[in-house]
Protein backbone atom coordinates (compact mmCIF):
# COMPACT_ATOMS: atom_id res chain seq x y z
CA UNK A 1 0.00 0.00 0.00
CA UNK A 2 3.00 2.51 0.92
CA UNK A 3 4.20 1.72 -2.51
CA UNK A 4 1.50 2.39 -4.22
CA UNK A 5 0.48 5.70 -2.91
CA UNK A 6 3.93 6.69 -3.28
CA UNK A 7 3.57 5.91 -6.92
CA UNK A 8 0.49 7.74 -7.08
CA UNK A 9 1.94 11.00 -5.25
CA UNK A 10 5.07 10.49 -8.17
CA UNK A 11 2.64 10.54 -11.10
CA UNK A 12 0.81 13.17 -9.71
CA UNK A 13 3.62 15.65 -9.09
CA UNK A 14 4.92 14.68 -12.71
CA UNK A 15 1.96 15.89 -14.12
CA UNK A 16 2.03 18.84 -12.28
CA UNK A 17 5.66 19.03 -13.27
CA UNK A 18 4.94 19.11 -17.06
CA UNK A 19 2.40 21.95 -17.00
CA UNK A 20 4.73 24.24 -14.41
CA UNK A 21 7.43 26.83 -15.42
CA UNK A 22 9.90 29.03 -13.89
CA UNK A 23 9.88 29.23 -10.49
CA UNK A 24 7.08 26.91 -9.65
CA UNK A 25 8.92 24.58 -11.58
CA UNK A 26 12.00 24.93 -9.01
CA UNK A 27 10.18 24.05 -6.43
CA UNK A 28 8.98 21.00 -8.21
CA UNK A 29 12.66 19.63 -8.35
CA UNK A 30 12.75 20.73 -4.75
CA UNK A 31 9.70 18.60 -3.82
CA UNK A 32 10.87 15.54 -5.66
CA UNK A 33 14.09 15.42 -3.55
CA UNK A 34 12.89 16.00 -0.40
CA UNK A 35 10.39 12.57 -1.28
CA UNK A 36 13.44 10.85 -2.66
CA UNK A 37 15.17 11.81 0.80
CA UNK A 38 12.17 10.72 2.70
CA UNK A 39 12.05 7.57 1.17
CA UNK A 40 15.36 6.19 2.54
CA UNK A 41 14.77 3.91 5.94
CA UNK A 42 17.87 2.99 8.23
CA UNK A 43 17.11 -0.59 6.62
CA UNK A 44 17.66 0.66 3.26
CA UNK A 45 20.81 2.47 4.14
CA UNK A 46 22.14 -0.44 6.08
CA UNK A 47 21.47 -2.97 3.35
CA UNK A 48 23.66 -0.56 0.94
CA UNK A 49 26.47 -0.05 3.49
CA UNK A 50 26.54 -4.28 3.64
CA UNK A 51 25.98 -4.73 -0.06
CA UNK A 52 29.54 -2.52 -0.87
CA UNK A 53 30.96 -4.63 1.83
CA UNK A 54 30.68 -2.69 4.62
CA UNK A 55 29.98 -4.53 8.40
CA UNK A 56 27.32 -3.48 10.40
CA UNK A 57 25.51 -5.20 13.28
CA UNK A 58 22.13 -5.63 14.52
CA UNK A 59 19.70 -3.25 15.95
CA UNK A 60 21.65 -0.32 13.84
CA UNK A 61 19.69 2.94 13.53
CA UNK A 62 19.94 5.21 11.38
CA UNK A 63 17.70 8.47 12.38
CA UNK A 64 18.24 10.22 9.07
CA UNK A 65 19.86 8.07 6.38
CA UNK A 66 19.57 10.83 3.99
CA UNK A 67 21.23 13.49 6.03
CA UNK A 68 24.32 10.89 6.65
CA UNK A 69 28.05 11.37 5.24
CA UNK A 70 29.17 7.80 4.91
CA UNK A 71 32.24 7.16 3.43
CA UNK A 72 31.30 5.28 0.43
CA UNK A 73 34.29 5.46 -1.00
CA UNK A 74 35.42 3.30 1.50
CA UNK A 75 33.10 1.81 3.17
CA UNK A 76 34.11 -2.17 3.54
CA UNK A 77 36.72 0.24 5.90
CA UNK A 78 34.03 0.95 8.20
CA UNK A 79 32.71 -1.52 10.68
CA UNK A 80 29.84 -0.68 12.80
CA UNK A 81 29.12 -3.09 16.11
CA UNK A 82 25.34 -3.82 17.26
CA UNK A 83 23.10 -1.60 19.16
CA UNK A 84 23.99 1.58 17.19
CA UNK A 85 22.38 5.03 17.00
CA UNK A 86 23.26 7.35 14.84
CA UNK A 87 21.66 10.36 14.48
CA UNK A 88 20.98 12.80 11.76
CA UNK A 89 23.83 14.73 9.55
CA UNK A 90 26.64 12.75 11.30
CA UNK A 91 30.15 12.07 9.01
CA UNK A 92 31.89 8.87 9.08
CA UNK A 93 34.90 8.36 7.60
CA UNK A 94 37.82 5.74 6.25
CA UNK A 95 39.84 8.81 4.55
CA UNK A 96 40.18 12.29 3.96
CA UNK A 97 40.34 14.78 1.07
CA UNK A 98 42.69 17.55 1.98
CA UNK A 99 45.54 16.20 -0.25
CA UNK A 100 44.08 17.82 -3.13
CA UNK A 101 45.18 20.87 -1.83
CA UNK A 102 48.56 19.43 -2.48
CA UNK A 103 47.66 18.49 -5.98
CA UNK A 104 47.52 22.16 -6.82
CA UNK A 105 50.96 23.23 -5.19
CA UNK A 106 52.93 20.44 -5.38
CA UNK A 107 51.30 18.27 -8.22
CA UNK A 108 51.15 15.18 -5.69
CA UNK A 109 48.28 13.06 -4.09
CA UNK A 110 49.33 11.61 -1.13
CA UNK A 111 46.13 10.56 0.32
CA UNK A 112 45.41 9.16 3.63
CA UNK A 113 43.48 6.06 4.57
CA UNK A 114 42.98 4.55 7.92
CA UNK A 115 40.16 2.09 8.98
CA UNK A 116 37.42 3.19 11.10
CA UNK A 117 35.51 1.33 13.64
CA UNK A 118 32.45 2.04 16.02
CA UNK A 119 31.59 -0.69 18.91
CA UNK A 120 28.64 -1.83 20.21
CA UNK A 121 25.96 0.38 22.29
CA UNK A 122 26.70 3.48 21.10
CA UNK A 123 25.02 6.79 20.57
CA UNK A 124 26.47 8.92 18.06
CA UNK A 125 24.81 13.07 18.72
CA UNK A 126 23.43 15.15 15.12
CA UNK A 127 26.24 16.52 13.57
CA UNK A 128 29.26 14.89 15.07
CA UNK A 129 32.11 13.29 13.13
CA UNK A 130 33.91 10.65 13.61
CA UNK A 131 37.24 10.59 11.49
CA UNK A 132 38.97 8.27 9.65
CA UNK A 133 41.30 5.73 12.08
CA UNK A 134 39.02 6.42 15.09
CA UNK A 135 38.20 3.31 16.95
CA UNK A 136 34.91 3.29 19.93
CA UNK A 137 34.66 1.14 21.95
CA UNK A 138 31.78 -0.18 23.34
CA UNK A 139 28.82 2.07 25.83
CA UNK A 140 29.98 5.46 24.37
CA UNK A 141 27.97 8.31 24.18
CA UNK A 142 29.47 11.06 21.51
CA UNK A 143 27.67 14.64 21.88
CA UNK A 144 26.81 16.48 18.96
CA UNK A 145 29.17 18.60 16.88
CA UNK A 146 31.69 16.48 18.45
CA UNK A 147 34.72 15.83 16.32
CA UNK A 148 35.85 12.09 17.37
CA UNK A 149 39.54 10.93 16.32
CA UNK A 150 42.19 8.57 17.64
CA UNK A 151 40.78 5.71 20.30
CA UNK A 152 38.02 6.21 22.52
CA UNK A 153 37.88 3.71 25.29
CA UNK A 154 34.95 2.18 26.52
CA UNK A 155 32.59 3.31 29.20
CA UNK A 156 32.96 6.86 28.40
CA UNK A 157 31.23 10.48 27.58
CA UNK A 158 32.79 12.31 24.78
CA UNK A 159 31.96 15.88 23.56
CA UNK A 160 34.04 19.00 21.42
CA UNK A 161 35.89 19.97 18.57
CA UNK A 162 38.06 18.39 18.61
CA UNK A 163 36.55 15.60 21.05
CA UNK A 164 37.72 14.98 24.93
CA UNK A 165 35.95 12.60 27.74
CA UNK A 166 33.76 14.85 29.57
CA UNK A 167 32.79 11.64 31.98
CA UNK A 168 32.61 8.27 32.20
CA UNK A 169 29.03 6.51 31.54
CA UNK A 170 29.04 5.70 35.40
CA UNK A 171 29.21 9.61 35.81
CA UNK A 172 26.64 10.29 33.13
CA UNK A 173 24.21 7.64 34.36
CA UNK A 174 24.27 9.46 38.49
CA UNK A 175 23.43 13.23 36.28
CA UNK A 176 20.80 11.49 34.31
CA UNK A 177 19.17 9.80 37.84
CA UNK A 178 19.46 12.55 39.58
CA UNK A 179 17.40 14.83 37.02
CA UNK A 180 14.85 12.44 36.50
CA UNK A 181 12.39 13.55 38.18
CA UNK A 182 12.70 16.89 38.20
CA UNK A 183 12.49 16.33 34.25
CA UNK A 184 9.13 14.25 34.51
CA UNK A 185 7.54 17.84 36.33
CA UNK A 186 9.11 19.83 33.41
CA UNK A 187 7.58 18.09 31.09
CA UNK A 188 4.24 17.07 33.35
CA UNK A 189 4.13 21.46 33.72
CA UNK A 190 5.01 21.85 29.92
CA UNK A 191 2.02 20.02 28.22
CA UNK A 192 -0.40 21.51 31.24
CA UNK A 193 1.26 24.82 30.23
CA UNK A 194 0.03 24.60 26.50
CA UNK A 195 -2.65 22.15 26.36
CA UNK A 196 -4.71 23.51 29.52
CA UNK A 197 -5.48 19.92 31.00
CA UNK A 198 -3.03 17.25 32.54
CA UNK A 199 -0.82 14.86 30.91
CA UNK A 200 -1.42 11.14 29.86
CA UNK A 201 0.61 8.08 30.45
CA UNK A 202 1.66 7.93 27.22
CA UNK A 203 2.72 11.28 26.80
CA UNK A 204 4.76 11.09 30.14
CA UNK A 205 6.85 8.53 28.02
CA UNK A 206 10.03 7.09 29.36
CA UNK A 207 9.08 8.83 33.13
CA UNK A 208 6.39 6.42 33.26
CA UNK A 209 8.01 4.41 35.95
CA UNK A 210 7.81 7.54 38.59
CA UNK A 211 4.33 6.31 38.97
CA UNK A 212 2.39 4.12 37.26
CA UNK A 213 1.81 1.07 39.31
CA UNK A 214 3.39 -2.25 38.52
CA UNK A 215 0.48 -4.38 37.51
CA UNK A 216 0.72 -6.28 34.32
CA UNK A 217 -2.44 -3.81 32.48
CA UNK A 218 0.26 -0.73 32.76
CA UNK A 219 3.70 -3.53 31.72
CA UNK A 220 0.87 -4.38 28.77
CA UNK A 221 0.26 -0.87 27.65
CA UNK A 222 4.18 0.55 28.26
CA UNK A 223 5.13 -2.09 25.84
CA UNK A 224 2.84 -1.10 23.76
CA UNK A 225 3.46 2.38 23.28
CA UNK A 226 7.26 1.36 23.24
CA UNK A 227 7.11 -1.79 21.09
CA UNK A 228 10.03 -0.64 18.67
CA UNK A 229 12.70 0.66 21.36
CA UNK A 230 15.17 -2.39 22.86
CA UNK A 231 14.90 -3.08 26.25
CA UNK A 232 12.82 0.17 26.84
CA UNK A 233 9.38 -1.70 27.85
CA UNK A 234 11.40 -3.63 30.81
CA UNK A 235 13.99 -1.29 31.98
CA UNK A 236 11.74 1.29 32.20
CA UNK A 237 10.30 -0.60 35.37
CA UNK A 238 13.43 -0.74 37.29
CA UNK A 239 12.86 2.99 38.75
CA UNK A 240 11.74 3.47 41.72
CA UNK A 241 8.12 4.34 41.73
CA UNK A 242 7.94 7.34 44.25
CA UNK A 243 4.07 8.34 43.38
CA UNK A 244 0.90 6.15 44.01
CA UNK A 245 -0.12 7.20 40.31
CA UNK A 246 0.05 9.88 37.62
CA UNK A 247 -2.93 11.95 39.81
CA UNK A 248 -0.31 11.88 43.04
CA UNK A 249 2.37 12.85 41.12
CA UNK A 250 0.45 15.65 39.42
CA UNK A 251 -1.00 16.48 42.59
CA UNK A 252 2.27 16.43 45.37
CA UNK A 253 4.44 18.37 42.35
CA UNK A 254 1.63 20.98 42.63
CA UNK A 255 0.84 20.73 38.72
CA UNK A 256 -2.76 21.92 39.04
CA UNK A 257 -5.64 21.44 35.69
Amino acid sequence: IRDRLYSMCIVSLLSLYAFSEGKRRKNMIKMFKNILKRRITSNDFVNEIRNRGGIVGERVSFIDPSSTHYDFNYPYAIKIGNDVTITPKVTILAHDYSYSVLNKVYGIMPQNFRPTQIGNNIFIGEGATILMGTTIGDNVIIGAGAVVSGNIPCNTVWAGNPARQICTLDEYKEKHLNRYEESAVLLAQQIFDRFHRKPTYSEMKMFIGLFAPRTDEYKKYFKRLNSNLQGVPENVWRVEQKYEDLEDFLKKNKIDF
